[in-house]
């Protein structure tokens, strides 16, 4: 009976020492990186007006508070931003350089439209994914403080909307873009109007008040050897403008041994 219990004990011990082993082989995921119990993954749809501007965002979400990655946001809604963690700094401006904005992380401030304000601790922090790489993790309300797009988080649908009124840069491309394209198509529109099928230059020939005429003259001559008989004529083709009007006629001169003289038109 001692040695089954030994057997026994010693089976335990060893489930558990593997299971421990084990345990410290699981990949961790960023909220366990992160070092508390109640740090979890966010995974969020990143929307704006019906389009999905990304299948899907990692945040964290910390007790009552979510916080969504700055950098890779600005990425995606392409905003210009410059993050230096060596000098704690990270600058930008959202779509246009009018719009500037600037977070100091020594100080605890962030500046927008050349006006400085704190930030309060529990709203930004950052973070290292590994290898070097960081990220800067900040509250949808300091977000919106930041750039004013109207960030909404949907919490139940997994989602980030976009609620801003003004235009991201992916539709002020598409608006550019539509622009180029309707230059293009008028531009061909217009060089159709000016080329022919034959691609010759159309020059422009509306009917004046008056213009000197233009004439094409022709003449024929027939001869017949056996009686020594022949037949001649002349005949004239002109047109010219008049009255912003065009004007046709046609002239034949014919002398015929057979009398047959005299002027057609």
């Amino acid at each position: 009976m001692n040695h089954n219990g030994n057997f026994i004990k010693r089976t335990l011990c060893a489930i558990l020492a593997c299971a421990f082993l084990l345990g410290c082989f699981v990949p961790s995921s960023w909220a366990d990186d992160v070092g508390s119990e109640d740090v979890y993954d966010l995974i969020l749809e990143v929307r704006h007006e019906g389009k999905a501007l990304s299948n899907a965002i990692i945040g964290l979400e910390k007790g009552e508070k979510r916080f969504l990655p700055l950098v890779d946001l600005a990425r995606i809604l392409g905003v210009a931003i410059d993050a230096d963690y060596e000098a704690k700094s990270i600058s930008g401006f959202r779509f246009v350089e009018s719009n500037p904005f600037a977070v100091d992380l020594a100080q605890g401030t962030y500046t927008v439209k050349d006006k400085t304000y704190p930030y309060n601790e529990g709203e930004l922090f950052v973070y290292e994914l590994g290898y070097g790489v960081k990220e800067v993790y900040a509250t949808v309300d300091f977000l919106n403080k930041l750039w004013d797009l109207g960030f909404e988080l949907d919490y139940l649908q997994a989602r980030l909307n976009i609620n801003t009124k003004d235009k991201l840069l992916y539709q002020i491309q598409q608006k550019r873009e539509a622009r180029r394209t309707a230059r293009l198509l008028r531009k061909e529109q217009k060089d159709a109007e000016k080329y022919d099928d034959e691609g010759f230059l159309k020059l422009p020939n509306k009917p004046k008040m008056f213009s000197l005429p233009v004439v094409d003259v022709n003449t024929t001559l027939q001869y017949q050897a056996q009686d020594s008989q022949h037949r001649e004529s002349v005949n004239f083709s002109g047109r010219n403008d008049f009255a912003y009007g065009e004007v046709d006629y046609n002239a034949q001169l014919v002398n015929a041994p057979d009398g047959d003289k005299g002027l057609d038109n």
